[in-house]
């Protein structure tokens, strides 16, 4: 039997047969593109970790249903990466939100109103001494039902800042006012054309509702009935009178009307 020879023409042809058989598997660098891959083609099995940078992803092309629940962390967040327009109404709740994860700093203002704050959502632990003030109490805001038995003292009442118009009828008994007592100063003569100064003090400690005085014969003519004292707290009732007879004599008393604690 004849061997085979191997010659230029017997090689050629080999070779041109086998690119033909290898059809259009081999690609060039950068000539495959989406359009060549099947849906669902590569998985995240075949991304080797960290290959994906923000510069691959294309703008919305990562949605709510591409992201498990707990998938992202603060870490994975860079600060002021999230701005309001990016949170939609009512996607974060309180559940959302972890103990003092939110400050002040975290807060414009103006941006909690009434209707962000649940009923009975802040009390007296989340308020700083001294942290509301008048200006931050609207009209009418506070009512008997906000403000507890005692809470509110002498020392949180700005003098003349509760009149009648701030006390209900009933609201206010003899319980909580104390004892009243008319304390009745020294009672003095006027003699003839005599000009005289006479006082009544309430005692330690009580407080100096009203006053008068008491004045005989109808020569005595009164020039003052008033307070005296403290311009805040007074505690004695001044009377001046004077006598404009050249004959007769008269007397003067003064009163004081005394609240006592």
């Amino acid at each position: 039997m004849k061997r085979p020879v191997l010659n230029y023409p017997n090689v050629a042809s080999t070779l041109a047969l086998v690119v033909a058989l290898g059809g259009t598997s081999a690609y060039a660098a950068g000539q495959i593109g989406a359009g060549d891959l099947a849906d669902d083609a590569v998985r995240s099995k075949h991304i080797k970790d960290s290959e994906v940078k923000a510069q691959d992803i294309a703008e919305a092309a990562v949605g709510e249903e591409e992201i498990g629940v707990g998938a992202v962390h603060t870490n994975e967040i860079a600060t002021g990466a999230v701005g309001s327009n990016a949170i939609a109404t009512g996607a974060v709740g309180s559940a959302e939100i972890g103990i003092n994860a939110v400050g002040s700093s975290e807060i414009a203002s103006g941006a909690v109103g009434t209707s962000e704050i649940a009923a009975d959502a802040v009390g007296a632990s989340e308020i700083a001494s001294s942290a509301v003030g008048s200006s931050e109490v609207g009209a009418d805001a506070v009512g008997s039902s906000e403000i507890i038995t005692n809470g509110v003292g002498s020392s949180e009442i700005a003098f003349n800042t509760v009149g009648s118009a701030e006390i209900q009828n009933d609201a206010v008994l003899s319980g909580e006012l104390g004892s009243i007592t008319l304390i009745s100063g020294a009672e003095a003569t006027l003699s003839p054309l005599e000009r005289i100064h006479r006082t009544a003090t309430c005692p330690d400690g009580a407080a100096l509702l009203s006053g008068g005085f008491d004045a005989s014969g109808s020569n005595i003519h009164i020039e003052e009935s008033s307070p005296s004292g403290e311009a805040l707290n007074p505690v004695t009732w001044d009377v001046v009178g004077n006598n404009s007879s050249s004959d007769n004599s008269g007397t003067l008393r003064a009163y004081a009307l005394c609240l006592n604690p």
